[in-house]
C-alpha cells in the first residue's frame, strides 16, 4: 500500500486513523522516501503517534475543534490539565461532553430508565452552549458544532 503512494507521486495525502495507525502509516511512508504533506484528523495529538512515529510525525496539518483557550472550555481544561498534567485533547473534550449531556438528561428526566425522555431530551438539543462550542443534535440524533 505505501509503494502505491509513492508511486502516485502525491503532493498532499490524507490518512485517517486510530493514533496507532496514524503512527504506522506516517513512520512507514517516510521510511520509504515519500516526502508529500501529510493531512489527518485530531488522533495525530496522542502521544501514541508522537511516540510511535517520532520525527515523521512532523508538520503533520490536521482539523482540530477542540478550542482550550474558549470561555466555555477554560475551566474543563483547566482542572484536566491540574488533573493529568497535559492540556486535553479533542477526545477527552468529547468524552467529557457526551457524559455531561448524558448526566443533564438523566437530571432532567429524574429516572435513568426512561429512554424515551432522555433520548427526547438529547434529540432537542439546539444551540446548547458547551465546551465544544454551541451545539444542536440533527435528525439522525448526532452533533452538529
Amino acid at each position: 500500500f505505501p509503494k502505491k503512494i509513492k508511486a502516485s507521486k502525491a503532493d498532499v495525502i490524507l490518512f485517517v486513523g486510530t493514533a496507532p495507525q496514524l503512527a504506522v502509516a506516517f513512520k512507514q511512508a517516510r521510511e520509504i522516501g515519500i516526502t508529500a504533506q501529510f493531512i489527518t484528523q485530531g488522533a495525530v495529538e496522542s502521544q501514541q503517534v508522537i511516540l510511535g512515529a517520532g520525527q515523521a510525525a512532523e508538520r503533520v496539518v490536521y482539523s482540530y475543534y477542540f478550542n482550550t483557550e474558549v470561555d466555555n472550555a477554560k475551566q474543563f481544561t483547566e482542572t484536566y490539565e491540574k488533573k493529568y498534567g497535559m492540556k486535553p485533547t479533542q477526545y477527552a473534550a468529547e468524552a467529557y461532553l457526551g457524559m455531561y449531556l448524558f448526566g443533564e438528561a438523566i437530571h432532567f428526566c429524574e429516572n435513568t430508565d426512561d429512554v424515551v425522555c432522555v433520548t427526547g431530551y438529547l434529540d432537542s438539543l439546539k444551540k446548547y452552549p458547551s465546551i465544544l462550542g454551541n451545539i444542536s443534535v440533527n435528525e439522525l440524533g448526532d452533533l452538529k458544532p
